[in-house]
């Protein structure tokens, strides 16, 4: 008896040492995660990670912050979200899950400035600071707790503004009105339990560099002078599709996180896939992304590393890839552990093949 049961517990002791990465986070790196928004098990993964079938319990201490959209808390059904609608989410206990259970920081992509949103003559942008207000209050009501945001591209809702074209330092004077708006309201209800921090997320090379940094520069001019703070993060959302020099977008990063640092602003570069009809196409595309980013030395100077999906099938539709379990190959936590290794140079690891062979 004593011999088989001494061969079981060892057998356990592989298995969960199979489970636990190896992979360290450097200091001073940050991982985040960000779901597919239509992912048919967004709510089971923080709801029902005790069953072996949503389990992350390996990938979870590697996430510093979990970030979701704003579409997951609004007060109507937001399309690209599927069934992961408020309501659903609020009563299988999401919200609450995030922060009780998991413990995680978690962070809300919101809209600031839009191309139906920019005309603050017309109060539009005082209206979209309300909305980031009443979906942070609505987590709140659901037992969750808001540390980030992290606006989704104003400086392209500049761009494109239905009234008239607005240039970076436009931009950059509406989103801190934004943000002092944002913060007032916040702070009559006294809800947030951390200090809010609010970042940035914007397309790379659709915007250059000069721009960027002239976007933030009346950014953080603009809230010195109204007495708030700045930006805390500002993340490069690269489009691999429209890159025809890498060097150069060696250079742009180097410069861009150069720039970032000096001000004391954290810079993230977001892996995501592109649009795909299967977890395969998906993950083909983001692995071919990794390769060429570390290959690069992009994630040398990356403060965060964003493993966010915003795929669209063809169909119109955002579900993919599933998020758990974190042993099963395509799944989301599954790469999240082979992107961590490749990235912080496991001893090992191919970075060009994933899955990885057993």
């Amino acid at each position: 008896v004593f011999p088989t049961l001494a061969i079981v517990f060892a057998l356990l002791s592989v298995l969960s040492a199979q489970q636990v990465p190896t992979v360290q986070i450097p200091e001073g790196k940050t991982v985040w995660f960000n779901s597919a928004p239509g992912a048919v098990d967004l709510l089971d993964m923080v709801s029902r990670s005790d069953d072996l079938r949503y389990r992350w319990e390996s990938v979870r201490p590697l996430i510093s912050v979990f970030q979701y959209y704003q579409g997951h808390a609004v007060p109507y059904k937001w399309d690209n979200a599927e069934s992961n609608t408020y309501n659903i989410l609020s009563r299988g206990g999401f919200f609450r899950n995030l922060k009780e259970v998991h413990r995680v920081n978690t962070a809300m992509e919101v809209g600031a400035v839009k191309w139906y949103a920019c005309d603050n003559k017309k109060g539009e942008v005082v209206r979209m600071a309300s909305n980031a207000v009443e979906s942070t209050v609505m987590v709140h009501q659901a037992g969750g707790n808001l540390g980030y945001m992290t606006i989704d591209s104003a400086l392209v809702g500049g761009y494109t503004c239905h009234e008239k074209v607005l240039y970076p330092r436009d931009t950059g004077e509406l989103v801190a009105v934004w943000m002092r708006d944002v913060r007032k309201e916040l702070a009559e209800k006294r809800i947030l339990e951390v200090p809010l921090q609010i970042g940035d997320v914007e397309p790379y090379p659709y915007i250059d560099v000069e721009q960027h940094k002239m976007y933030i520069d009346m950014v953080e001019r603009e809230a010195k002078r109204l007495g708030i703070p700045g930006f805390s993060h500002y993340h490069f959302d690269i489009d691999m599709r429209a890159l025809r020099d890498y060097q150069k977008l060696k250079r742009d990063v180097l410069e861009m996180s150069a720039y970032l640092k000096a001000r004391g602003i954290r810079f993230g570069i977001i892996m995501n896939g592109e649009d795909s009809d299967t977890v395969t196409q998906y993950f083909d595309s983001l692995n071919k992304r990794l390769v060429v980013f570390k290959s690069l030395g992009l994630f040398e100077v990356a403060q965060n590393i964003v493993i966010q999906s915003w795929a669209f099938s063809s169909n119109g539709k955002q579900y993919l890839p599933l998020n758990v379990p974190e042993e099963e190959p395509y799944t989301h936590t599954n790469y999240v552990q082979h992107a961590l290794s490749c990235i912080f140079s496991l001893p090992g690891w191919d970075c060009e093949r994933y899955p990885q062979p057993k």
